[in-house]
């Protein structure tokens, strides 16, 4: 949990209410408040050269810092309560040698496939395939084309960098661009804009439902780079941008498969609801073995907790691979909006 910006936990466990409750309370609005509004590229923080890349060294280091303060303190308890323990002979020890190994293996097991995509050396190139016919479920912005749609790839954040892998079209290959989403905004919060001149194109909206937005330029898109502003779905809301390159007719375009071959799923914002349903699940049973052989009102709560935060985990690792749905999303939030804060 420090991991993730909420130190304090262990402190809570290991019989620390003071310090733990204030860990988990200052914890994550240094690590999701103080820290992002340092680095943030809308605002003029001291940390804005490096980027949200000082959240990789912020979260370890606190995590270690809060670790080894727990450590200490619980040492520190046992010296007082405890009588001292017999000192061990020189070279023992091999259990705990041979657990640590094994707690070491597994953590760079479990770590590799995030370092590649944090560390940016993973293939990064996005394949791009018409759409045969995109159900309700799936969401984005998409390219209306002659020859079929393409969807597009959006970044959260405006990327400082033009993307490499931006779709490359020429100017007849673009007939409208749709955004589909749970809930679909006004037609004037998209926005298209050319980067290079650095002016908004007028759209003019040919068709809006509740789910789906279409828009076409209003005038023909020159050779140049540009930005589809588009806003999306989800407890928050938020913007997404594509980004998409129209190049001459002399010039080589991005090529487009007829369909998805499904060597390039989409999971990666599946990670991370996965990864959580796993630990709360982990430590529901934990919390389950130990109420069985000590039975106690707390380790009952926290096990109800923890699997309240697994529902809504699994709820959103779903949604993530189908899309929402008015009962998933109803689950997602009672069972960890509400029912588990």
């Amino acid at each position: 949990m420090g991991l993730l910006g909420f130190p304090g936990l262990g402190w809570l466990f290991a019989g620390f209410p003071l310090v733990g409750a204030v860990l988990l309370m200052l914890g994550p609005a240094l690590a999701w408040a103080v820290v992002p509004a340092a680095f943030t590229p809308f605002g003029s923080g001291p940390l804005r050269g490096v980027g949200w890349q000082v959240e990789l060294v912020w979260l370890p280091a606190t995590t270690l810092l809060s670790t080894a303060l727990l450590y200490g303190a619980h040492r520190r308890r046992r010296a007082r309560l405890l009588p001292p323990r017999p000192r061990r002979r020189r070279g023992g020890g091999y259990r705990t040698r041979v657990g640590l190994a094994g707690g070491v293996i597994a953590l760079v097991l479990v770590s590799l496939p995030f370092v590649a995509a944090v560390a940016g050396s993973a293939p990064s190139a996005v394949r791009y395939s018409f759409e045969p016919g995109p159900s309700r479920q799936v969401t984005g912005q998409f390219l209306v084309t002659p020859a079929g749609t393409v969807k597009l790839f959006a970044w959260r954040d405006p990327q400082g960098t033009y993307p490499a892998d931006a779709l490359r079209v020429h100017a007849s290959d673009v007939d409208s661009l749709v955004a589909r989403a749970a809930a679909v905004d006004d037609p004037d919060a998209y926005q298209l804009f050319d980067l290079a001149r650095g002016r908004r194109i007028a759209l003019i909206a040919r068709s809006t439902t509740a789910t789906t937005v279409t828009l076409a330029p209003a005038v023909s898109l020159r050779p140049a780079r540009y930005a589809f502003l588009a806003t999306h779905e989800g407890m928050f809301g938020g913007r997404d941008y594509a980004y998409l390159t129209v190049v001459t007719p002399s010039a080589a375009v991005t090529p487009i498969s007829a369909a998805g071959d499904g060597r390039a799923p989409a999971v990666v914002h599946t990670l991370l609801p996965v990864a959580a349903t796993i630990a709360a699940l982990a430590f529901a049973l934990l919390l389950g073995s130990s109420f069985r052989r000590r039975p106690a009102g707390q380790k009952a709560l926290w096990g109800v907790g923890f699997l309240l935060f697994a529902v809504a985990t699994a709820a959103e690792a779903v949604a993530q691979r189908s899309g929402w749905s008015p009962a998933l999303f109803r689950t997602y939030y009672l069972s960890g909006g509400v029912l588990t804060v």
